[in-house]
């Protein structure tokens, strides 16, 4: 009777989820736990639920300022505007408290889609635990209920879906200009995705990709994610907008202190200094070269500004 009760026990045994998946749990809900614990201290919120207000009110998205006393009537590309509007309809419908959550743990999915996804690609748990943890340290000041937190989630789902591509599986690069089509809606950092597909590209073309006999199909997918961008209010022009963050006499640029520098002896960006060490020391040992040219690229872009440093 014990041998036929122990496959009958071993049948009722629930399994318990695997390692790496309770160490994404714990620091998603850690993330999200960060930003409730914040609250609404960026002043930025209040901007975009009011041009979300204006634009759910008024059925059409502004080409001109209509807020601002100096620069009242110019013309303004409103590079987040269905992030403005979810905000706001967020705020509207359900209060400030349960769009904070609802943003919160879209901050944590950040962690958890790559965690998720590093464990089904064999990665062993400590890598994912401490990386993710380094990740999430960096992520502390930024991450709100502001618009960008939906581009961070965004590019975790774009490494993903580059990381997934194969040649046997071409028809999943049709997802790549559906993504852009609404990333760039939502967030204007849809141009740095611009530079995750190029590298990718380039490597393909290189031979250092699964994807480079298909190449031309790539090369296609990459094209359609620049027409997929223009499907927005602004159209083709709003390509054009995120230029003015290349040009040094911006006045925002030279002012504003989320363009400044990191100050490592400021202990609020040693994170982003211990990431850049972990990077160094792993030296790109097991991830594809186009991965490790782009960490290289941003830990550039972090060093430039600091609000780079999610990227």
């Amino acid at each position: 009777m014990s041998n036929d009760a122990a496959p009958a026990a071993e049948r009722t045994t629930p399994r318990l989820p695997s390692p790496a998946i309770i160490a994404a749990i714990v620091i998603a809900g850690l993330m999200a736990g960060v930003v409730l614990a914040k609250g609404l201290q960026d002043a930025d919120y209040f901007w975009h639920v009011a041009a979300g207000k204006l634009i759910v009110t008024s059925g059409s998205v502004p080409s001109s300022d209509p807020f601002s006393f100096t620069w009242g009537g110019q013309p303004w590309t409103p590079h987040e505007w269905l992030g403005e509007v979810i905000m706001f309809l967020l705020v509207d419908g359900v209060g400030e408290p349960i769009a904070l959550t609802v943003f919160a743990l879209i901050s944590g999915a950040i962690f958890a889609v790559t965690a998720v996804f590093l464990a089904r690609r064999g990665t062993r748990t400590a890598a994912i635990a401490i990386g993710c943890s380094i990740g999430a340290l960096v992520f502390i000041p930024y991450v709100t209920l502001r618009p960008q937190v939906l581009s961070w989630l965004i590019m975790a789902l774009l490494v993903w879906l580059l990381l997934s591509l194969r040649p046997e599986r071409p028809w999943s690069l049709v997802l790549l200009p559906v993504l852009f089509a609404v990333w760039a809606n939502l967030h204007g950092l849809y141009v740095v995705g611009f530079g995750f597909v190029g590298l990718y590209l380039i490597f393909t073309f290189l031979g250092r990709t699964p994807m480079s006999p298909r190449w031309r199909l790539v090369l296609v997918a990459a094209l359609a994610c620049g027409l997929g961008s223009m499907l927005t209010p602004a159209g083709p022009i709003g390509l054009l907008y995120p230029l003015r963050y290349v040009d040094a006499g911006d006045w925002g640029l030279a002012n504003i202190l989320e363009w400044a520098s990191p100050d490592f002896h400021n202990p609020a960006h040693w994170a982003f200094l211990g990431m850049i060490a972990a990077l160094i020391w792993n030296g790109g040992r097991g991830a594809p070269g186009w991965l490790v040219s782009l960490s290289i690229v941003t830990v550039v872009m972090g060093l430039i500004a600091m609000r780079n440093a999610p990227i």
